[in-house]
């Protein structure tokens, strides 16, 4: 099982969300294209501080707070999910969208997490291992993951979320869908932590 130390995030990492100036959570998503499909393929994730994992359209993220939490100076979890039943011959797309958690704490609170030294904008590592015929191929996160602007427009840990349907992009997590206008993923610094 490979934890992938690759990291990219939608802003650079020091570019924190405030009151005054909310960070959108990002939508990322990776197109992939299979031959033919894998007989083995399984994907490891961490999204700090919070993810949700589409394949293919299909949300199957392990629980609602997924990772673990973690001060990610000390420890960074990973959630590893077997995809072979959600992928199909041709492209494919693995979809995240990224919330705040405690890796970016807006309110801060009794514990001043607003100053944590491990904060970043939320920020995406991953690893798919796909196998077929004893041969391996691994696709981790890097510039090709493209990322764009959610319909939650603010969220932080303790002070809830703000969701603007009008934003909706539908389709924003399958194959085909045009993410022409989408940027490009920045690559950030791997947290401290152990893995």
């Amino acid at each position: 099982m490979l934890l992938s130390k690759k990291f990219v995030s939608a802003t650079p990492a020091g570019d924190y969300a405030t009151f005054k100036n909310p960070v959108p959570a990002p939508y990322m998503r990776r197109n992939f294209v299979l031959e033919k499909l894998p007989q083995k393929a399984e994907i490891t994730v961490c999204g700090l501080g919070f993810y949700k994992l589409f394949i293919n359209g299909q949300d199957i993220t392990k629980g609602i707070l997924a990772p673990y939490i973690s001060n990610s100076d000390q420890t960074v979890y990973f959630d590893k999910y077997n995809i072979v039943k959600y992928l199909v011959k041709g492209k494919n797309t693995a979809a995240f969208i990224l919330g705040n958690g405690f890796q970016n704490c807006v309110g801060g609170g009794v514990w001043n997490l607003d100053d944590g030294l491990y904060r970043t904008a939320p920020k995406l590592a991953f690893a798919i291992e796909l196998e077929q015929d004893g041969e391996k191929t691994l696709i981790e996160a890097d510039k090709s993951v493209l990322t764009h602007d959610s319909p939650i427009t603010f969220n932080d840990i303790r002070c809830g979320v703000h969701y603007d349907a009008r934003l909706e992009t539908d389709g924003w997590n399958i194959p085909g869908y045009d993410d022409s206008n989408w940027k490009p993923a920045v690559e950030v610094e791997a947290p401290k932590g152990e893995y």
